[in-house]
C-alpha cells in the first residue's frame, strides 16, 4: 500500500544521473557546433587610433552571437608583464604559438580585448573544482569554501559554455589611462569570473583601481538604461559575479591566499575619523558585493626563467606549479556561473548587444584620469583660492577710499596666490592655474570696484542733494544775512567732505562747488536787493517813528538824511553797480555786525530789552529836563519891562531856559505863546 506524504529528495544516484546528463547533452551540442568554432584568439574590442577609446570589433560579435545557450564569460585583468596570457594559454592547455600572444617587453602584447575562439561547456569538475579549492586552501594557497561549494552545489549550474577572455595589461607605456579605465570598466561588466591576475602581493593602488572599474562599469550602465528605458519590474542592476584573486607567489608570510583577501577587503579601523582611512573604506563598501563572492588562489612561479616559459613542457615546469595550475583549472571551472543581468541569465546574443551599448558608453562620456582629477583639485582649489579672496574684499566696508579698497586688495591677493602655491598640485599646470587665478582675482576685484562706485555715488549724492537743499532754503531768510549763508554752506560742505568718501567723491566735489557758486550769485544779488529795499524803509519808518511816536528830533533827522541818501545813492554810480563800491561793502559789514548783535546769538533778546530801556529812559529824562527847563525861561520872560521889550526879555530869557527843549520839538514854544497871551 502506498504511503502519502512528501515527496522524497532525489538520491545521490538520482543527482549524479541527471548531471551527467545535462553534460551528455551539452557536449552533444558543444561538438555539433565545435566545426564553427576556431581554436584561435578572436578580437572583440580593439583601441583606435587615439589610444583612448574602443572599438567593437565584428568578428567577436559574431562569436558571440553563435553561443546559443548561456554563457559565462572568465576574464583576465592585471598589469601588463603579469603573466595574464600565459596562465589562460596553461588553463585551455594550448601552447603559447597556437594561444594568447605573450610578450616580455614594455609593451603589452595584448591589445584591447580578445575571445578563445573555441567555447567549453561548464561543469564536469564542479565537485572536483570544490575540492581542489578546499584541498589547496589547507596547502596555503587558495580559499574558496563558499563560492566553489555554491557553485558546485546547486543543480543544473553545470549547462551552458564556458569563454575565457584575455585583456591589454593595463600601466604599459604608449596609451591614454582612460583606455585603461574602460578596458578594466568593460571587463568587469563582461565577467561572470573575474581573474585579477596580480604579481607577489595585493597592493592598495589594485584595490582602489578594482572599485574605480567596478563602481564606474555600474554607473556607465545605469546610465544606459535610463536612456534606453529599463524593463517594467527589473531593477536594471549588474549583479556582481565571482571575483578570484590569482596572486603569483609562493609564499604568504603564513597567510594563505584568501586570508590576504580577507585581510586586504576588510574595512581599516578608523577611530579618529581620518579623512585618508575613510576614502580607502569607501573604497572597500563599493566592493562589499563582490567581496562576497572573492576567492584567493596562490600561483607559484612556473620556471626561474619566464623568457622561456612558453618553449618548456610541462615535466619541464615546476612540479608545484603544474599541481597548483591543475587545481586552478578546476577552481575555475567551479565559479563560472551564466551571467546574470536583470535576473536572467545571458546568451551569447545577449552578451553581444550588452558589449555594444557598454563600448558606445564609454566612447562618449569623459572618464575622469589621474590628470583630470589632478585639473579637478587644482580647478576646486582656485575655486577656494578665490573664495578667500572675496570675501577678505567684501569685509572692505562700502564706500571705501580707493586708496583703502586697494591694499586690501593687494592683501587679499598675496594672501590668495600664497595659498594657491602652497596647496596646488603639479608644476607643469602650476603657471596655467596661477593665470587663471589672476584672471578671476582681477575680475572679482573690477566687480567690487563697481560696487564701490556705486555706493559711493549714492552716498555722495544723497549729502550733495542736503546741501542744495539747505542752499535753496537760505534763500529765503527773512531777514538775509551773508555771514549765516556762507556758515550754513561751510557746515554742509564739512559733512559733505566729511561722510562722502570713494571714487564719486572728486566728481560730487566739482558738482557741490558749482552748485555753491550758482547758489552765491543769486543769493548775493538778492541780499544786496533787499538789504537796500530795506534800509530805504528803515529809514523812512524810523523817520516816522522819531517824529510821531517817541519824537526826537535828532534821530529824526538822521532818519531824513538817511533817507535822502538812499535815494539819491544809486544815481550817484551810473557806470557801474553801487554794490561794488566801498560804501556798499562798509554798509554791508555794518549790517552783519548789526546781525550778530541783535540776532546773532542766544542772548539777542536780551539785548533788545536793554536797548528798549534805554530808550525809554531817554526819552523819560528828556522829558523831565523839558518839563523843568519850559518853567524857568517862562519866569524870566515875565520880568522884563513892559510891552514887546517883556516879549523881547521873555524871548530872551526864553531862550537861556528852553534850549534844550527845542531840540524835543514845537511843543515848548506853543506853551510859552500860550502863558504870554494869557498874561496880555
Amino acid at each position: 500500500m502506498a504511503r502519502n506524504g512528501p515527496a522524497q529528495p532525489w538520491s545521490g544516484t538520482a543527482r549524479r544521473l541527471l548531471r551527467a546528463i545535462l553534460l551528455a547533452v551539452a557536449a552533444w551540442g558543444w561538438q555539433a557546433g565545435a566545426s564553427t568554432y576556431e581554436a584561435r584568439p578572436i578580437p572583440l574590442v580593439l583601441p583606435l587610433e587615439s589610444k583612448s577609446q574602443l572599438a567593437v570589433q565584428p568578428e567577436g560579435l559574431e562569436l558571440l552571437r553563435s553561443i546559443a545557450g548561456p554563457v559565462s564569460p572568465v576574464v583576465v585583468i592585471g598589469p601588463y608583464r603579469s603573466g595574464k596570457s600565459f596562465t589562460l594559454n596553461q588553463l585551455l592547455g594550448v601552447p603559447c604559438d597556437k594561444g594568447f600572444g605573450v610578450g616580455h617587453t614594455r609593451s603589452t602584447e595584448t591589445k584591447g580585448i580578445w575571445l578563445w575562439g573555441t567555447p567549453l561547456p561548464r561543469g564536469g569538475g564542479a565537485g572536483a573544482g570544490a575540492g581542489a579549492a578546499k584541498a589547496e586552501a589547507g596547502e596555503g594557497g587558495a580559499g574558496s569554501g563558499k563560492a566553489g561549494e555554491q557553485a558546485g552545489g546547486e543543480e543544473g549550474k553545470g549547462a551552458g559554455m564556458m569563454l575565457y577572455v584575455d585583456t591589454e595589461g593595463f600601466e604599459s607605456t604608449g596609451k591614454a589611462n582612460t583606455y585603461d579605465d574602460r578596458i578594466f570598466a568593460l571587463s568587469a561588466l563582461l565577467s561572470s569570473l573575474l581573474i585579477y591576475n596580480l604579481p607577489e602581493t595585493i597592493r592598495e593602488s589594485d584595490v582602489a583601481k578594482l572599485s574605480f572599474a567596478v563602481e564606474l562599469a555600474q554607473g556607465f550602465y545605469d546610465r544606459q538604461q535610463e536612456g534606453a528605458g529599463a524593463a517594467e519590474g527589473s531593477s536594471g542592476s549588474v549583479e556582481p559575479g565571482s571575483m578570484l584573486w590569482l596572486i603569483q607567489r609562493d609564499f604568504l608570510q603564513g597567510q594563505n591566499a584568501s586570508d590576504l583577501v580577507r585581510s586586504v577587503l576588510r574595512p581599516v579601523p578608523n577611530p579618529e575619523h581620518d579623512p585618508g582611512l575613510d576614502a580607502l573604506n569607501q573604497v572597500r563598501a563599493s566592493l562589499s558585493a563582490l567581496a562576497r563572492n572573492s576567492t584567493g588562489f596562490s600561483l607559484r612561479q612556473p620556471h626561474l626563467d619566464r623568457t622561456k616559459l612558453c618553449e618548456l613542457a610541462d615535466d619541464q615546469l615546476d612540479p608545484g606549479y603544474v599541481k597548483q595550475r591543475d587545481e586552478l583549472k578546476a577552481l575555475v571551472r567551479s565559479l563560472a556561473a551564466p551571467k546574470v543581468l536583470n535576473g536572467r541569465q545571458l546568451d551569447g546574443a545577449a552578451l553581444a548587444g550588452l558589449v555594444t551599448k557598454m563600448v558606445d558608453a564609454l566612447n562618449e562620456q569623459e572618464i575622469p584620469t589621474g590628470a583630470s582629477l589632478l585639473a579637478s583639485f587644482n580647478r576646486d582649489l582656485l575655486a577656494r583660492c578665490a573664495a578667500n579672496y572675496t570675501a577678505a574684499l567684501a569685509a572692505v566696508q562700502l564706500p571705501a577710499d580707493e586708496s583703502d579698497l586697494a591694499a586690501a586688495e593687494l592683501t587679499a591677493r598675496v594672501n590668495a596666490l600664497e595659498m594657491l602655491k602652497t596647496l596646488q598640485i603639479g608644476r607643469l599646470r602650476g603657471v596655467d592655474t596661477k593665470a587663471d587665478l589672476a584672471k578671476e582675482l582681477e575680475r572679482a576685484y573690477q566687480v567690487r570696484r563697481t560696487e564701490n562706485l556705486a555706493a559711493s555715488n549714492a552716498m555722495c549724492s544723497e549729502l550733495e542733494n542736503k546741501c542744495e537743499a539747505e542752499l535753496d532754503a537760505m534763500q529765503g531768510m527773512r531777514l538775509p544775512s551773508l555771514r549765516k549763508f556762507e556758515a550754513s554752506h561751510r557746515h554742509c560742505e564739512k559733512a559733505f567732505l566729511d561722510k562722502c568718501t570713494g571714487p564719486a567723491k572728486q566728481a560730487n566735489v566739482e558738482r557741490l562747488d558749482k552748485a555753491w557758486a550758482r547758489a552765491s550769485k543769486a543769493f548775493g544779488k538778492d541780499y544786496n536787493d533787499r538789504l537796500f529795499t530795506g534800509l530805504l524803509v528803515a529809514s523812512l519808518a524810523a523817520a516816522v517813528l522819531f517824529r510821531f511816536v517817541i519824537r526826537i528830533q535828532l534821530l529824526e533827522i538822521g532818519a531824513w538824511a538817511a533817507f535822502l541818501f538812499l535815494e539819491l545813492y544809486p544815481k550817484l554810480h551810473s557806470t557801474g553797480s553801487m554794490y561794488d563800491s566801498k560804501g556798499w561793502a562798509l554798509t554791508v559789514k555794518i549790517w552783519e555786525w548789526a546781525m550778530v548783535l541783535l540776532l546773532g546769538f542766544n542772548g539777542a533778546g536780551v539785548v533788545w530789552v536793554v536797548v528798549a530801556v534805554v530808550l525809554l529812559g531817554m526819552r523819560f529824562c528828556y522829558s523831565r529836563r523839558r518839563r523843568r527847563g519850559g518853567g524857568t525861561g517862562g519866569g524870566g520872560g515875565g520880568s522884563g519891562s513892559g510891552g514887546w521889550s517883556s516879549g523881547s526879555g521873555a524871548v530872551g530869557g526864553g531862550g537861556d531856559g528852553g534850549f534844550g527843549g527845542m531840540l524835543w520839538a514845537g511843543g515848548t514854544r506853543r506853551k510859552q505863546l500860550s502863558t504870554r497871551d494869557l498874561d496880555v
